[in-house]
């Protein structure tokens, strides 16, 4: 589940961090940006399905209108070159069973939520990936701070002893682009060669028992998120009967 949405510089956001529980009641005026928050997990799922970054902005979705018509709609008040996007999201308890099982389950605390980081760049009209993180950490120890960017950078490209953070994606301007895989104590690290306009995160390999937070949140993020996902059968039954006095 979606723990926490936050944006930086991207459309009506200047800088927006939201905590998401169970239950969650959005309300605001027309033009405040309910539809832009909750189109923030739909976007990162267009966005690994994109073979470049701006075509989930640019191009229409199906009988949904582009998200902008050019670069520049996309940053808040037009000004500035970077688009941020994090969110952070609780792991179910089948992924941290297999965390738990791995050979880095010596290490405590183990994981309970995952955070996920993006800034893109607005360069010579073009959206690029400038830098990218995905990190496993447990919330009642050194959890990330709240509207805080880019805070994976800390957590550094291989998992270090003693650290609060476990990195899975580190991408790093200027040094590459580092994974680490999540149930394996050894130094199981890949360097990738990521496109500039493509996101790491799609390339992480389709390996469960290696990555299972990653390919767990790769899945939410294609197919379960949407901005509206109602029970039809419980609409569709009539209210009890019921007899009220007046």
């Amino acid at each position: 589940m979606i723990t926490r949405i936050e944006a930086g510089n991207y459309r009506c956001f200047r800088n927006l961090s939201v905590d998401i529980d169970d239950y969650q009641v959005l309300a605001g005026a027309n033009g405040s940006g309910k539809s832009t928050l909750l189109d923030i997990p739909m976007l990162l799922g267009d966005l690994l399905r994109a073979e470049r970054a701006v075509d989930a902005f640019l191009q229409a979705r199906g009988d949904a209108p582009p998200r902008a018509n050019t670069i520049t709609d996309l940053l808040h008040r037009g000004a500035g070159t970077d688009i941020l996007f994090a969110v952070e999201a609780r792991l179910p308890a089948e992924v941290a069973t297999v965390l738990a099982s791995g050979s880095t389950a010596t290490r405590r605390p183990m994981p309970t939520h995952m955070r996920y980081e993006l800034r893109l760049e607005v360069f010579n009209q073009r959206l690029q990936v400038a830098e990218e993180y995905l990190f496993l950490f447990a919330s009642d120890a050194h959890p990330p701070v709240a509207g805080f960017p880019m805070q994976g950078a800390a957590a550094g490209g291989r998992r270090v002893p003693g650290s609060r953070w476990w990195p899975i994606i580190s991408r790093v301007p200027g040094t590459g682009t580092t994974l680490s895989g999540e149930t394996t104590s050894r130094a199981r690290v890949l360097e990738l060669r990521i496109e500039p306009d493509g996101l790491a995160l799609a390339s992480v390999p389709a390996d469960e028992g290696l990555f299972p937070a990653a390919r767990w949140f790769i899945g939410l993020l294609r197919s379960r998120a949407v901005s509206y996902d109602p029970n039809w059968d419980a609409l569709r039954r009539p209210a009890p009967a019921t007899r009220r006095t007046w």
